[in-house]
């Protein structure tokens, strides 16, 4: 069987592009607009390893 593909992409963040800032500056943005007021200086401490959903109960106390 004759192999179709010749490359693969994968997810890059992190792993060739930094782009951390862009989602650190984006979470603090949305969730000052929900009314939630994040601490930037803690805020990677709190929510490293977290998914979308405990970080908005961390911070808006609802499951979103």
């Amino acid at each position: 069987m004759e192999n179709r593909y010749s490359a693969f992409i994968f997810d890059m963040d992190g792993t060739l592009v930094d782009n951390m800032s862009f989602h650190f500056d984006a979470w603090i943005e949305y969730l000052t607009e929900l009314g939630a007021r994040p601490d930037p200086h803690t805020f990677m401490e709190l929510t490293a390893g977290k998914i979308n959903p405990e970080i908005f109960h961390m911070f808006l106390g609802a499951d979103m």
